[in-house]
């Protein structure tokens, strides 16, 4: 959220991300110099170096430092958005159209942040057409819920949402809304200005602020369902569904 910032101090602004995240990054900032993180730069191409968490410190002193900030601020390949929201409209068949991703694989605390999808997905209208966000092998498991629920979870074909973040920005954005547990999904629903219903444990990162709070300063569009105790999802997929099944949600 503070790149365009950055790129207004500097006459040139170089910074890394992970492979699968050049293609967006580069659409979204093409004043920057965008490398892929495992390039390392000789030092005679810039002056100065920081983290870009340092960065942000500097720039975001305060929550009232984030209410200028762009909504949205990256920008998606169009051609692939509106192909999948033209199959996922179609498909759907009025229904509405909603993005889910259920578990993390942080080393430390992805456990602690993921949810059985049999368990999420049951916050969700049963007239709504879910759509798969999740990376990793999980055909398996949306399977055994077709089997055990009834419930079909769309894998839209062609849409590598492990290993290219481009994709998984492209069909966000042809979502409705999205629910999801703490993990790159919701960081993108944020940075797209997409709506976004936010699973978050008893003990979550420090930047989600504090317990309880329902909005993110980071993000307008996420809305934050917090745990009373730990490792117990119920009342957040109470509020979920209270949530969602209110007229005109």
């Amino acid at each position: 959220s503070c790149i365009k910032e950055l790129l207004g101090l500097c006459e040139t602004l170089i910074f890394s991300v992970s492979k699968k995240s050049l293609e967006i990054f580069r659409r979204s900032f093409p004043q920057a110099v965008v490398l892929d993180r495992e390039e390392i730069p000789s030092d005679l191409y810039y002056d100065c170096q920081t983290p870009l968490m340092t960065a942000l410190s500097l720039l975001r002193k305060s929550k009232s430092c984030f209410r200028n900030q762009d909504k949205k601020y990256l920008k998606v390949d169009q051609s692939l958005e509106r192909s999948w929201k033209s199959e996922l409209k179609q498909k759907s068949n009025g229904q509405p159209v909603v993005g889910i991703s259920w578990f993390s694989q942080a080393k430390r605390v992805g456990e602690h942040r993921s949810i059985n999808l049999q368990k999420l997905v049951g916050s969700i209208p049963k007239d709504a057409f879910l759509v798969n966000l999740q990376y990793g092998k999980v055909e398996e498991e949306i399977s055994q819920l077709k089997q055990s629920e009834n419930r079909h979870i769309e894998v839209v074909e062609g849409a590598d949402v492990s290993n290219c973040m481009d994709h998984l920005a492209a069909l966000i954005s042809a979502c409705d809304y999205v629910v999801s547990v703490d993990n790159s999904t919701v960081h993108f629903c944020g940075a797209l200005d997409k709506e976004c219903h936010l699973f978050l444990p008893f003990s979550a990162d420090w930047r989600w602020g504090k317990r309880h709070c329902s909005s993110s300063y980071w993000y307008q569009s996420l809305k934050l369902y917090w745990q009373n105790r730990p490792g117990d999802w119920s009342e957040c997929l109470d509020a979920v569904r209270r949530a969602k099944n209110q007229p005109n949600c």
